[in-house]
C-alpha cells in the first residue's frame, strides 16, 4: 500500500499530495465496524518505512476503502492504481467464506497478474517472501477449503490482550506469571457465563410491539405472508452471534446470478423465533474503477429471513460525490434459490 501511495503522490498526472491524502484518509466518514479499524495517523515519511502503519485489520480496511477515498482523482490507466485494485481482488477472494473452483482459478490468475505488474511498476523493489506464499493460496484452498477458516487473526486478538495488560499494569516483576494469572481469571469469567457457548444468543435493541393497524399496508401484507398476527414485534437493532444488524445498513439478498442484490434495512421484525428484515430493494451496478457496487434505490419492499441472506455480514452505505456505494469485505458466492 505504501509503495502505491508514494507512486501516486509522485505522479504528475495525479492531483494528489501528501497533505491531501492524509486529510482524505483521516476525515473519511467511516461507518459501522469500519470505524473500529480506521487509520489514525499517516506519517509523512511512511514510504521510508515501506508501511502506512497500523495492524492487519487497519490495512484490510484501508485496501477496501481507498478506492472510495481517492478513486475519483486517478485515471483507470494508472499502473500503480491497477496494482492496488488487483491486491483488493486477491484479498476479497482469499477471505471468502465460500468459494467455487471458478473463483479459485480467477484468484490464481489475479495473483500471477499482480506479481508481473508489481515487477513492472516497481522494478527496483525486491518482492517479499509473502508474495511467494500467496502463490500457494489457490492450491491450499482446493486442498483445505476457504482459508478464512484457518486464519490467525484470533491469535492476534489474544496477543493484544496480553500487550494491553502488560502496558497498563506497569508490572515488570515476573511478567509472564502475572499475564498468565490475568488470562486465567479472564477465562474463568467467560466460562462462568451460562450464555458463553450459546450460539443462538440474540440481543434486541429498542424492541417494541406494533398493532397491525399502525403498520403500513404493503409491509403488513408481506408480514402476514410469513405469520398472521394482530401484533408484531420490531426493533431498531439486533445482535446475533456477535453480528449486529441495524436500520440503515445493507444486506446481501438471496440471488441467482450477479450483480448482487442488496436490501437497505428499513426495519427488523421478530417472528416465529426468527429474525426478518424489511428491506428496500437496491439496484446495483459494479463499479470496476472503485471495485465496489453503486446502489440505486427502488420502491420495492421485501421481507427476508436472516437465514436466507446471501451473506450474513451487513455492510454500510457510503455517499461519495452524490452516489451511494457499498464495499464488500469478501467475495460472495452466488446462492442458487429454488
Amino acid at each position: 500500500i505504501a509503495l502505491v501511495l508514494k507512486s501516486l503522490i509522485d505522479d504528475k498526472n495525479v492531483n494528489l499530495n501528501f497533505k491531501e491524502l492524509q486529510n482524505t484518509i483521516l476525515s473519511f466518514p467511516y461507518k459501522y465496524n469500519d470505524k473500529q479499524s480506521k487509520l489514525c495517523k499517516l506519517h509523512k515519511k511512511f514510504y521510508l518505512k515501506k508501511t502506512v502503519g497500523g495492524n492487519a485489520s487497519i490495512h484490510w480496511n484501508l485496501i477496501r476503502l481507498l478506492p472510495l477515498m481517492i478513486g475519483h482523482l486517478i485515471s483507470s490507466e494508472n499502473k500503480a492504481w491497477q496494482l492496488l485494485l488487483l491486491l483488493k481482488d486477491i484479498v476479497e477472494l482469499s477471505f471468502a467464506p465460500t468459494i467455487s473452483t471458478d473463483m479459485v482459478a480467477y484468484l490464481k490468475m489475479q495473483i500471477e497478474t499482480h506479481h508481473k505488474m508489481f515487477i513492472d511498476v516497481f522494478p527496483n523493489v525486491n518482492m517479499k517472501v509473502k508474495h511467494h506464499y500467496i502463490t500457494h493460496y489457490p492450491q491450499l484452498i482446493i486442498q483445505f477449503g476457504p482459508l478464512i477458516q484457518f486464519w490467525c487473526m484470533r491469535f492476534e486478538a489474544k496477543h493484544a490482550f496480553i500487550k494491553r495488560t502488560v502496558s497498563k499494569s506497569k508490572n515488570f516483576k515476573n511478567p509472564l506469571k502475572f499475564v498468565a494469572d490475568k488470562h486465567c481469571k479472564l477465562m474463568f469469567f467467560h466460562l462462568g457465563n451460562p450464555d458463553f457457548f450459546n450460539t443462538s444468543n440474540l440481543i434486541a435493541i429498542k424492541s417494541k410491539l406494533n398493532h397491525c393497524t399502525s403498520i403500513d399496508a404493503v409491509t403488513l401484507q408481506l408480514l402476514q405472508e410469513v405469520q398472521y398476527c394482530t401484533v408484531y414485534q420490531s426493533c431498531s437493532a439486533v445482535t446475533v452471534i456477535g453480528i449486529k444488524y441495524e436500520r440503515g445498513l445493507v444486506v446481501i439478498l438471496p440471488m441467482e446470478m450477479k450483480p448482487l442484490h442488496f436490501g437497505l434495512v428499513v426495519d427488523i421484525w421478530l417472528m416465529k423465533n426468527s429474525i426478518y428484515f424489511e428491506c428496500n430493494l437496491q439496484k446495483s451496478e459494479y463499479n470496476d474503477h472503485r471495485r465496489c457496487y453503486e446502489l440505486v434505490s427502488t420502491n420495492e419492499i421485501k421481507i427476508v429471513s436472516l437465514h436466507k441472506l446471501g451473506d450474513p455480514h451487513p455492510l454500510p452505505v457510503y455517499s461519495i460525490q452524490g452516489n451511494r456505494y457499498v464495499v464488500q469485505k469478501h467475495a460472495v458466492l452466488p446462492l442458487m434459490v429454488f
